[in-house]
């Protein structure tokens, strides 16, 4: 136990002394239905999510969807540490963000609350548009927040099961 505490003392004493910096956090924003495929869109944040740990960066992925004051909290806390966001995008996050809520009772509103909070403290240029549906590919038909602050920006397409190796390697070099 004493070896265990020397460690993580000297690991602390480290990162006070600036010679070493905590990992990079990124921020997961995202719809938890089904994507235009049938796909569960939660589940395919949980492989992104273990991917971009695996690369050595901080996420903040939340699964449950927490739309109470706390999950509030503690997604603005998230944001606000943050050095990149990543707005994972499907139609129904689109649309989300746009205040349109195509299924009542749901989380809609914190997805608002995300991506409106994520560009007041972050700005555009530090949200990243992630395609995470074909008919997301073209910017031209997106709409609402999305479309005024990310359509100018270049996306990264996980479309794919196959691109997500990719598009977590493109996120990585952004940080």
């Amino acid at each position: 136990r004493l070896v265990a505490w020397q460690e993580a003392e000297a690991t602390m004493s480290q990162t006070r002394a600036g010679l070493a910096r905590p990992p990079a956090l990124v921020f997961l924003t995202h719809d938890a239905g089904d994507d235009e495929e049938g796909r569960r869109v939660v589940a395919r944040m949980r492989i992104v999510d273990r991917e971009l740990r695996a690369a050595g960066l901080r996420t903040h992925f939340d699964e449950r969807r927490a739309n109470d004051d706390a999950g509030r909290t503690s997604m603005a806390e998230a944001v606000d540490e943050a050095v990149l966001v990543a707005a994972f995008l499907t139609r129904r996050y689109i649309e989300r963000t746009a205040g349109k809520d195509p299924t009542p009772g749901s989380d809609a509103k914190l997805s608002t609350f995300e991506f409106d909070y994520a560009c007041r403290r972050k700005g555009p240029s530090r949200i990243v548009p992630v395609i995470f549906e074909t008919g997301c590919r073209d910017p031209d038909s997106w709409t609402g927040p999305v479309a005024v602050r990310l359509r100018e920006k270049p996306a990264v397409d996980m479309v794919d099961d196959a691109a997500v190796m990719e598009g977590v390697a493109k996120l990585v070099e952004m940080d």
